[in-house]
Parts: C-alpha cells; structure tokens; sequence
C-alpha cells in the first residue's frame, strides 16, 4: 500500500488545467511515485486516454446524497468522501485541476500536516494579497448561506479548498459531509452550490474543532490575490515579498487562468 494518495478532477473545458498538473506532478519525485485519481465531471473519451497513459485511474464522481448538480459541481460535492471512493491509503492530498506543484517539498508538508492534525490545509492570507478584495467577497459569499453560517465565520481566516489533505481515518470528513448538507439546505442561490463545499469545510475546521494544521500562502498561491514574481531565468515563480522563497503550489483561481501575464523579477 502506497502512504499518500493524490486526487484531482475536471470536465472537458478544465482539461487543458488538469494535463499541466498532471506534468507537474509526474515530473517531481514524490508525485511520480504516488497513485492519481481522477475523478471525471465529464471528460472526453482522448482525455481520459491521456490520463491513463499517465498511470491515472479515472472514475465519475458518485450522484450527489443532497442535491441535484451538474458534473462540476457533484465532483466538489464528492470531495468529503474521498476516502470511500478511492480506499486503501493512508492519507489523501487533494489538488485542484487549476493548481499545480511546484517544489517536491509540498506533498511533505501536507502529508506532515494531516499526520499531525488529521487535516491540512493553506490560509488564504498573505501579505502580498489583496485582503480588503478578498474579505468583501467572502462576505459576500457567507451571505449566500445565512446568518448562522455566516456568523460563525466572521473574523475567522479563510482556509482554501483548492489543496488540502487529510488522514483517512479523520473525523473531519464525516464532520464535513455533515456541514455540507447544512451549507447545501441554507444555501439561497444556486450560484451558492459552487461555493458550498468551501463553506462548509471552513464551518467544520472551525466549529466541529477536530483540529487542522495550516500552512503558509505559499503552499497554495492564489494567483488573482497576487500575482507570483518569476526568477530571473524563468524557471521558479516566486513570493513577490522578500526574500522572495519559490512557491511551493501555484494555484490559477479566477481570472489568472486566462491569458500570459508578464511577471516581474526580484
């Protein structure tokens, strides 16, 4: 049995995002090594060749227990069930299809991390980012899910989805099925059941109090808070605040996917 175990998913449009996180995670020695699973929100028949000449076991994500969705949107609803669906390791690390890994040391991180706590995740806060954006949007999300829900969160720091890992045998994915079902039943919009699952891990990290280690920004750079500084041979982005250490995992949320930006150098 192989310790870590790592999973990511996508449909058709994401792919392009997936294929480069699938190179990156095959080209370090760590993600070489570690089985893949992919779960499939509605892949194309050529894509799904690819990924199992890259050794990736694809798999549909389960219909969702709480809701009616569409395929993107059941994957994210699978991700507290991860352990089920894909049994037999010890712990699971999480990728978004939009993320990719930069420096081998991060599946240590991770996989110390949920050692130690059962779950670990990056805070979505960083000196570079753009907090006063950042936390009028995730008021605006709250808002989406009620007062209750909303409350518990105010004031507490925002814990990003986008890679995570966890122990198999944690109570956090239990806790955070259930608080899924709760962010799923008070949500009041359906643009809310993109969001749900990211609500209701961070109700869980900070309301059923299973405990949780946190990392730095820099192992889950969001790219639209702040865009990363690039070497000055183009070969490691970097932390745009000195002393400028390499990212650990880049993480292409919102409108950083699109496009080439120009990146400044220390």
């Amino acid at each position: 049995m192989r310790e870590l175990a790592l999973v990511s998913g996508c449909d058709a449009a994401y792919f392009p995002l997936l294929r480069g996180l699938v190179r990156s995670l095959r080209a370090s020695p760590t993600g070489r090594e570690a089985p893949l699973y992919i779960l499939d929100a509605g892949l194309a028949a050529e894509q799904r060749g690819w990924l199992a000449g890259q050794d990736a076991r694809v798999a549909p994500p389960p219909a969702p227990t709480i809701a009616a969705a569409p395929g993107h949107v059941a994957m994210l609803f699978a991700r507290p069930r991860i352990p089920e669906l894909f049994p037999g390791h010890v712990i699971y690390m999480w990728i978004d299809a939009d993320a990719w890994v930069q420096e081998d040391s991060a599946f240590a991180a991770y996989a110390d991390g949920a050692r130690v706590a059962g779950f670990c995740v990056a805070a979505e806060r960083h000196p570079a980012y753009n907090l006063r954006e950042m936390e009028a949007a995730r008021r605006r999300i709250l808002s989406w899910f009620g007062a209750e829900i909303a409350g518990a969160l105010e004031g507490t720091v925002a814990l990003n989805a986008g890679i995570f890992a966890g122990l198999a045998v944690a109570p956090h994915w239990a806790a955070w099925r259930r608080r899924l079902d709760e962010c799923v039943a008070a949500a009041d919009r359906e643009e809310a059941a993109f969001q749900a699952d990211q609500v209701a891990l961070n109700r869980m990290m900070y309301g059923d109090a299973p405990g949780c280690t946190i990392l730095p920004a820099g192992f889950n750079w969001l790219c639209h808070a702040a865009a990363p500084m690039a070497s000055a041979d183009g070969s490691r982005l970097l932390d745009p605040s000195l002393p400028h250490p390499p990212l650990a995992a880049v993480h292409m949320t919102l409108w950083s996917k699109r496009g080439k930006p120009e990146l400044a150098t220390p």
